[in-house]
């Protein structure tokens, strides 16, 4: 009986010191119940996260670093004599002594045709000719024959690209120089080259 009023006297002196707590615990109790119940703070932990998809960029997995390239390339040329249109076709080597830089050797062929108003010009002369006026006027072409040329390559970007979600291919961006010599039907002259392209790899042995 003893120990029951004593264990009665301990509930009620728990109430009291409840009921008059200082303010300052009575107001980290309502920031705590602002919070909201166990139930609401269940909902905020088991919010869903969005379906993101994550791309790593991971360092570069192509090393070129002491690599030497071979490649080919065809070319129409435009913005040229309008007598005459020109094709080529060329080889490259190119050795890249670090992934930042390269030097690259160029040989271009070209292949030239008459344009339909270079070959209308032609005629008209041909037949003046045959006709004994040796006055005609015909058009003064130089045609170009081959290209020499060396450059030096800076590649300043490096990434991936995703193709559908399926593939993966890598990239460089690049700026060159260069210059050399043309070989032209009446001799030779000086050039000089600038540009700026992407190099894209779809193996380790094949870029385009």
């Amino acid at each position: 009986m003893k120990s029951a009023v004593s264990l009665f006297h301990s509930f009620l002196l728990g109430s009291l010191c409840l009921l008059h707590a200082p303010a300052g615990f009575a107001g980290t109790t309502e920031s705590l119940d602002s919070l909201g119940t166990q139930e609401q703070l269940l909902d905020k932990a088991h919010a869903p996260v969005p379906a993101n998809t994550y791309r790593v960029i991971q360092k570069r997995v192509i090393d070129r670093d002491g690599r030497l390239e071979f490649d080919f390339s065809g070319a129409g040329m435009s913005g040229g004599d309008s007598y005459y249109t020109t094709k080529s076709l060329g080889l490259q080597a190119e050795y890249h002594f670090s992934y930042r830089w390269s030097v690259g050797v160029r040989h271009d062929w070209f292949f030239n045709d008459l344009s339909p108003e270079g070959q209308r010009r032609f005629d008209e002369a041909y037949t003046a000719y045959q006709a004994g006026n040796m006055g005609v006027s015909r058009p003064d072409l130089d045609w170009p024959l081959s290209k020499d040329i060396a450059t030096i390559s800076f590649y300043p970007l490096y990434g991936k690209m995703s193709w559908f979600e399926s593939t993966v291919s890598y990239f460089d961006v690049y700026l060159l120089a260069g210059g050399g010599m043309m070989n032209l039907s009446r001799g030779q002259s000086g050039l000089g080259t600038a540009g700026m392209g992407v190099g894209m790899w779809w193996t380790q042995h094949l870029t385009s």
